[in-house]
């Protein structure tokens, strides 16, 4: 049910993607994670992924929903990654103040985005999944 939901809202969120008059909102990062890992926590389990965070109380002006799926896209990345890891997998996310703003670090232990690929997967379409798969569009 959460995820239809958040579907059917992300849904609105595209068709007021390219609305100029679109306003920015104060939400919490803890609120953004609680979303966040509810709504891939079956893709957690089934790959038997230990998430570690270590997140600091922020309050960010911005939007949210964008934001929620831009995380998304990242944490199922490095889902995907570790699904050909053998052993203990892990992804681990970290936020913090430096210099007045609010940085946030996710990694993982899959092994990093190989070299010959780095520059290019901010490209819209480029995609290292199958066609079935990817489209291309989570990084972008």
């Amino acid at each position: 049910n959460n995820n239809a939901q958040y579907l059917s809202k992300t849904i609105d969120d595209f068709r007021d993607f390219f609305r100029p008059n679109k306003e920015k909102t104060l939400f919490d990062l803890k609120d953004v994670e609680e979303k966040v890992f509810s709504l891939i926590s079956s893709k957690i389990k089934k790959g038997d992924i230990k998430i570690i965070t270590n997140l600091e109380t922020m309050e960010i002006s911005g939007y949210k929903n964008e934001f929620i799926q831009v995380l998304i896209n990242i944490i199922n990345n490095a889902i995907d990654a570790l699904m050909d890891l053998e052993g203990q997998r892990y992804i681990f996310v970290k936020s913090y103040k430096k210099n007045k703003k609010y940085i946030i670090k996710i990694k993982d232990n899959a092994g990093g985005v190989p070299k010959n690929i780095k520059e290019k997967i901010f490209e819209p379409y480029f995609t290292t999944k199958h066609q079935s798969q990817g489209t291309g569009i989570g990084l972008c």
